[in-house]
């Protein structure tokens, strides 16, 4: 993030007050390769300062959180600049900090920490609706484009789960990409209290990112079947790029009807997945395995009919349709290739299907037509077609009636 303007965003909770001295536990935080940082009350407000480019500082917080850390922080300054400041410790007490007291001292803040900050009041996140309204005042505090930092040490234990989500949620409805999120674990602090020199080592939770991007792929494939968004995962795990590219390429040419095109460029791909170290690519590898059992088929027909099935149950009608139909080509095909081998590929497929047609299966005539509709978008010649197209659930009823009135001309498992 060499120039990039971040968008810090902290939660922050109720802390420990020391009730001799008045102020809250400091800690002395220490990002992994960097020397310690300053010791402070607040970790966000040592994140502003040391997280490169930070333009806005956005810190959420309920009507009982310590808020009067900054009054803390600068007592013995100009009282005509704290003075707003000090009226938050008395309200914190009381947990009553309203929206027009962190208004009011935002400016003071901004002064002091050196960038945009902006205090917003948020409710305890009790119930899913105050859940929802803690995200959408996070979303009116990041721009389309941000790139964020998340701070989740402080606050409710139940905050960080909530971090995560927001962190995609910004991510999907505001194009915000999320760069870190960290926590300083105060648990961990070496050597532990009440030593008073202790280090308390601040996490990066990117790992966790990571995780949710793979969840986030593997979801988009079992309702797209679209893998092809994986490839930049294998890149980042290490996979060469060529080889992340035929990865790529390989689902392009499964999902525009070309599949046997896709066969090798997912085998060499797949080989490469099966020779990655990452401890990701390791957990997720069995389930992307068996997602791509179909090109291990061992035949096109077969090959065709594990992409149909898998099509039509992901409510893809359009493919789902095609590759059965396809499948059925094939079979015809190659059941008597003396009949197509001296002919081109796409004559041999057009005889085919007319040999198909004038068999004793007419239920291939009915699955052209529902092919042919559902490609070109016109009225099909089948009223059964034509009524079938009526409803999703009517649809789906005259596929499965299909595929077993053309199940004795399939290939065998």
């Amino acid at each position: 993030m060499p120039n990039e303007k971040i968008t810090l965003v902290s939660f922050l909770g109720k802390g420990f007050r020391d009730r001799q001295t008045n102020t809250y536990r400091p800690a002395t935080y220490q990002l992994p390769g960097q020397p310690p940082w300053e010791k402070t009350m607040y970790i966000g407000q040592a994140l502003a300062r040391h997280v490169p480019n930070v333009a806005k500082f956005v810190i959420l917080g309920t009507a009982s959180s310590m808020w009067d850390v900054f009054a803390l922080d600068m007592a013995g300054e100009d009282e005509g600049s704290i003075d707003a400041l000090a009226e938050l410790e008395l309200a914190v007490r009381e947990d009553r900090v309203t929206q027009a007291m962190l208004d009011t001292v935002a400016p003071t803040l901004s002064a002091r920490i050196g960038c945009q900050v902006c205090p917003c009041l948020i409710g305890y996140a009790r119930d899913a609706q105050e859940q929802v309204e803690v995200l959408q005042v996070l979303s009116e505090q990041v721009s389309v484009g941000d790139s964020v930092v998340l701070d989740v040490t402080h606050g409710f234990r139940h905050l960080p789960m909530l971090g995560l989500v927001a962190s995609r949620y910004l991510q999907h409805a505001r194009e915000a990409q999320t760069q870190a999120i960290y926590y300083g674990a105060l648990e961990m602090t070496k050597p532990p209290p009440p030593a008073p020199d202790g280090i308390t080592p601040v996490l990066n939770l990117n790992g966790m990112l990571q995780m949710l991007d793979w969840v986030d792929a593997l979801a988009v494939y079992q309702r797209t079947g679209d893998y092809g968004q994986m490839s930049h995962l294998m890149s980042d795990a290490g996979m060469a790029t060529d080889k992340a590219q035929q990865w790529k390429q390989a689902a392009f040419f499964e999902r525009n009807m070309a599949a046997e095109l896709a066969v090798p460029k997912l085998n060499h791909a797949q080989k490469a997945v099966s020779e990655l170290e990452s401890p990701l690519v390791k957990l997720f590898r069995p389930a992307l395995q068996q997602r791509m059992q179909w090109a291990r088929e061992p035949s096109r027909a077969l090959r065709e009919l594990a992409l149909a099935d898998g099509y039509l149950k992901r409510s893809d009608y359009l493919r789902g349709v095609f590759y059965l139909y396809e499948c059925m080509l094939t079979t015809e095909v190659f059941k008597d290739p003396g009949s197509y081998e001296q002919l081109p590929p796409f004559e041999a497929r057009k005889n085919a299907a007319k040999s198909l047609k004038e068999s004793h299966w007419p239920h291939f005539g009915q699955l052209e037509y529902l092919r042919n509709t559902l490609a070109h978008g016109v009225r099909s010649d089948s009223e059964d077609v034509l009524q079938a197209l009526k409803t999703e659930e009517q649809l789906l009823v005259f596929i499965e009636n299909l595929r077993k009135a053309l199940k004795p001309s399939m290939p065998a498992r």
